[in-house]
């Protein structure tokens, strides 16, 4: 059944692509994305194991949906988006260096802890992974590391992209590319990750392929792609140590990678089997991360004790990062696909109409942006939204906290500003 979901998401993609005038679009890649994963999936090689039927019209329901809500939503435009209003957009040059300063800071501790510990051999790179957590003990420290530090590690990704693709100062464009880098080498240190290497360049590819202008010259062209091809070198070359370090590197790279590509699908059966006998979350599964986010807030300031709810809610979340097997020789966690969530809120029904919903948001927000060329902040928020599709085999995107707070920190950072106002010192136009 894969393979034959595989040409029909294909197709899908394929209509997509030329509707919206040969684009990377969010249109695209959902169903290209999938039609992959479906086309690798569908072989079972290394001893993949076989879905239920039920976990193949989740993921076709889904995709569907998502491609019909981006069709149903193709031209609504938000009415702040009109393209006589003169205005550029600019970051606030105090407001961005100040959180980025902070992050860095936040982030060191736990990054000089884990570098003690490594040099000494108390720890490895596989054990700092296994048991990544909040290191503060200090209650004000702990709230500003999740809720600043953790969420604008992510938020700098997108405001990079766009940074580097557009008119502003050589300089700053610099300045800002190296704190940023500052804070991806400190996040890989202190939680053996490596999926912000990958996020960081899907985001700047994204921003490359929708907002280079195709008039722009051959030189300026030519090096925009060989910086994503050292871009996309380094992150390779970076991502097999860090794998080497965590002792996953295993004999056969192409049983990792496909096991990589199209474990979640199994994975993703796994997991719907086992909540089967769970009552359905009417909106805490998709909307996970909005509602986690306001009533944890709550609780800490003790004004509302934490519903029940969303315990089971959090039950079933974690339910994810355990690990399940997907073939003979391969176990699996954490990635149970966009799908998982918003089935859990009310199976079948709700993975259609959320997923429609997820298409025709991020059909809005596409829009506005063809709409308002010079919008920047929106041109953030998409390229992250992009980010956020462009890895739907993980999670559903608003699954996380961080993420939520992550796009009102682009809103903050990225500000609207009419052309006739007077200019600020501490901002830098994007234009």
């Amino acid at each position: 059944m894969g393979f034959f979901l595989a040409i029909l998401f294909f197709l899908i993609a394929y209509i997509s692509y030329f509707a919206n005038d040969k684009r990377i679009t969010h249109a695209f890649v959902f169903p290209f994305l999938w039609g992959i994963i479906m086309l690798a999936e569908s072989f079972h090689f290394f001893g993949l194991y076989k879905s239920n039927v039920i976990t193949y019209v989740v993921i076709l329901v889904g995709v569907v949906s998502f491609s019909a809500g981006s069709l149903l939503f193709r031209r609504v435009v938000p009415h702040y988006a009109k393209s006589e209003i003169e205005v550029e957009y600019q970051i606030q040059g105090r407001i961005f260096s100040l959180f980025l300063v902070a992050t860095i800071l936040l982030l060191l501790y736990p990054a000089i802890l884990n570098i003690k510990s490594l040099i000494a051999g108390d720890v490895s790179m596989a054990m700092i992974r296994s048991s990544f957590g909040n290191v503060y003990k200090n209650v004000v420290l702990a709230l500003l590391y999740n809720y600043i530090a953790l969420p604008f590690a992510i938020a700098c990704l997108p405001i990079l992209a766009v940074l580097l693709i557009s008119n502003a100062p050589g300089k700053t464009k610099i300045v800002y590319f190296f704190l940023i880098l500052v804070v991806m080498i400190e996040k890989i240190i202190m939680d053996a990750g490596r999926g912000i290497l990958l996020y960081s360049f899907s985001m700047l590819f994204f921003a490359y392929k929708l907002f280079v202008p195709r008039d722009v010259s051959k030189a300026l062209r030519v090096k925009l792609r060989r910086i994503l091809i050292w871009s996309l070198i380094s992150v390779v070359i970076i991502y097999v140590l860090i794998t080497l370090a965590r002792g996953t590197g295993g004999s056969n790279i192409w049983h990792q990678i496909y096991i990589y590509i199209c474990g979640c699908v199994p994975f993703l059966d796994s997991n719907l089997q086992a909540v089967q006998n769970h009552q359905y979350l009417l909106g805490a599964g998709g909307f996970y991360g909005v509602l986690q986010l306001f009533f944890t807030f709550l609780d800490n300031l003790r004004l509302l004790v934490y519903p029940d709810f969303m315990v089971q809610a959090d039950e079933l979340y974690n339910a994810t990062l355990v690990a399940r097997a997907v073939s003979p020789a391969d176990s699996y966690n954490a990635y149970a696909t966009a799908f998982y969530n918003v089935y859990l809120d009310g199976g079948l029904v709700t993975v259609f109409l959320e997923m429609l919903l997820y298409g025709a948001a991020s059909r809005v927000i596409y829009n506005a942006v063809q709409r308002e060329r010079n919008n920047y902040r929106m041109r953030a928020i998409y390229v992250f939204i992009l980010y956020g599709i462009a890895f739907s085999f993980i999670r559903f995107q608003f699954v996380l906290s961080r993420n939520i707070i992550a796009i009102l920190f682009i809103m903050l950072v990225i500000r609207r500003k009419r052309i006739t106002d007077d200019g600020c010192t501490d901002q830098y136009s994007l234009q």
